[in-house]
């Protein structure tokens, strides 16, 4: 059984998801396989509001903070938090 229909790392685009690179290219992937997909109703999940999700924010996705990941606090607004990974579940 397969889990993901595709994988982006940091060798496909040889940019930190920071600077968005990698969640445009993860976003042109699934549009390929979705095409009528709006970018809000595209759920980017992460530890870091900063390195993930402002980024995502940025392309018009939906964030959800993994809070279970998180290394250190950070400020800033998230569509959803998650206390631990089957809290997606009540999202989707």
């Amino acid at each position: 059984m397969s889990y993901f229909d595709f994988v982006i790392g940091f060798e496909d685009t040889n940019h930190k998801k920071l600077d968005g690179l990698p969640l445009k290219l993860a976003i042109e992937k699934l549009k390929e396989k979705i095409p009528d997909i709006k970018n809000h109703e595209i759920l980017m999940v992460g530890d870091s509001i900063t390195r993930d999700l402002h980024p995502a924010k940025n392309l018009g996705l939906s964030t959800a903070l993994a809070k279970y990941g998180q290394s250190k606090k950070e400020k800033g607004k998230t569509d959803y938090e998650l206390t631990e990974i089957s809290d997606v579940l009540t999202i989707i």
